[in-house]
């Protein structure tokens, strides 16, 4: 099984048994997400039914292009991606991610 298929997996077992019972209120951040793991499990969550995902990352660009792609995944018809800058080094950094994330998505 490869990494992709493996975190589908997670993310769609969660979604079946996730612990708030309302699974499509439910937001997924990923720091580090414009590629690899935190991409792949943010992707994962997008098409396996969440609200929203938040692609996190250094690199704005690749998050962005993330959250992109994350939208033409998704199920769930109130999907929303949100790409934010985060430094994850630094604590005012992750506190404007936060922020972002509670302004644009009212919860984390």
């Amino acid at each position: 099984m490869n990494i992709g298929t493996y975190l589908k997996y997670q993310a769609v077992s969660y979604i079946l048994s996730p612990p708030d019972p309302q699974q499509t209120n439910l937001t997924n951040s990923n720091p580090q997400a414009a590629s690899g793991i935190g991409k792949e499990t943010g992707l994962a969550f997008a098409e396996a039914g969440v609200r929203a995902v938040v692609f996190a990352d250094l690199n704005e660009t690749g998050a962005q292009t993330a959250a992109d792609k994350s939208s033409k995944l998704a199920t769930n018809s109130q999907y929303r991606a949100l790409a934010v800058k985060v430094d994850v080094t630094s604590e005012e950094s992750v506190q404007r991610m936060v922020d972002t994330t509670l302004d644009e998505l009212e919860r984390v």
